[in-house]
């Protein structure tokens, strides 16, 4: 097998910082959106326009950060593709996984209640770091 150069491994390195910053981005993003939601929207005497942007902003920002995992999947070379793909497909198991237990401990354990807005940011999480590790793994 033919080595790397080092102009093509810091390219690539350059490519996978680039992604995970931007990642990083659409994550902070979601978060504020939530956050201003939640600020906007709080209270009974809260305006209709107020909880249809409180609903609307997380929305928007989910639906984009969704294109952009659709653009960079289809964007990738086939070996990455493939990587990614199965951090994808492993993530969202793993997502319904940690859900499920933690719906069923709050159901018949009392566990304290999680915020369904969580899973987008928990599913982003999990698959940077599947992702991670396919990375290390087949590097």
């Amino acid at each position: 097998m033919e080595q790397e150069s080092s102009a093509s491994k810091s390219k690539r390195r350059a490519r996978v910082l680039r992604r995970s910053a931007t990642e990083v981005f659409f994550a902070m993003l979601f978060v504020a959106a939530v956050l201003i939601g939640d600020r906007s929207a709080s209270g009974q005497d809260a305006a209709l326009y107020m909880k249809i942007l409180a609903v609307g902003l997380p929305l928007l920002v989910v639906t984009v950060w969704w294109l952009f995992y659709a653009k960079l999947i289809t964007s990738l070379g086939e070996f990455e593709r493939a990587m990614a793909t199965r951090s994808l497909a492993i993530s969202c198991g793993v997502t319904l996984w940690v859900t499920t237990a933690w719906g069923l401990a709050i159901e018949f354990a009392g566990a304290p209640g999680l915020s369904l807005a969580l899973i987008a940011p928990l599913a982003a999480i999990i698959y940077s770091v599947t992702r991670a590790i396919f990375h290390f793994v087949y590097r």
